[in-house]
């Protein structure tokens, strides 16, 4: 779907449906500019919109990827449908789930044309101070730039193209390098695994056999064995 549906899609919701909300009317902040809601509130709602469906998209296909064998496992050690959910499928859906989130903002980052038709500013000589002031986007402000006769202006346009290809590259790059490689599974496990402990055990020594068999399921060949392994000292 065209980026530009969106952008109609938020003026018609976030810029006149629900003005008084955007605006900041309804908070008694709104800034006399910005009385419209033509702020960078709509503008963040409208690009949650837009990058909404990939996430979705991205997240439904990373947990489809993980193997059933896990899941049956899992289930077969006696776990519960929602622990083989938390503690297994969604750690190991992790990575895909990151990667197809940096990409959506990397999509993002780049778009203009629904961030004119709400409202975006041809130029902003501040800062926005918060949520309801008024907004730009790095390619219209790189693009107002090249049209003034002044070389700083040009070097500036130059600089600001520069500093977005830089940060979309940087994105894309930790997307492949997330796909790539299981850190995201590694400290998932860390956060979620847990250890029964003797009553009669201190609490320094329990919190010293939660770390190190934290450290021992995160080095572990397969998810299978993560699962064998939670499951085998409790």
């Amino acid at each position: 779907m065209p980026s530009i549906i969106y952008g109609m899609l938020g003026l018609a919701i976030f810029v006149r449906g629900l003005e008084p909300f955007t605006s900041g009317t309804l908070f008694g902040v709104a800034d006399p500019t910005t009385a419209n809601g033509r702020t960078v509130l709509s503008a963040g709602l409208t690009l949650a919109l837009l990058i909404l469906p990939l996430i979705i998209i991205n997240a439904q296909e990373a947990i489809k990827a993980v193997p059933a064998s896990l899941r049956e496992a899992s289930y077969g050690l006696g776990a519960t449908r929602w622990q083989t959910i938390w503690h297994h499928v969604l750690p190991n859906a992790l990575p895909g789930i990151l990667t197809g989130t940096i990409l959506a903002i990397s999509r993002a980052i780049g778009e203009t044309a629904p961030l004119v038709v709400v409202g975006a500013s041809a130029f902003v000589a501040l800062d926005p101070r918060g949520p309801f002031a008024k907004f730009t986007t790095l390619p219209i402000q790189s693009y107002q730039w090249t049209t003034r006769p002044q070389d700083q202006y040009r070097n500036l346009a130059a600089a600001a193209s520069l500093m977005l290809l830089v940060l979309l590259l940087s994105l894309n790059a930790a997307a492949i390098l997330l796909r790539n490689h299981d850190l995201p599974l590694k400290l998932a496990r860390v956060y979620n695994n847990t250890i029964l402990v003797r009553s009669e055990e201190s609490t320094w020594v329990a919190t010293l056999l939660k770390v190190l068999r934290f450290l021992a399921i995160s080095f572990l060949p397969t998810p299978e064995c993560r699962v064998v392994a939670m499951f085998a000292t409790t």
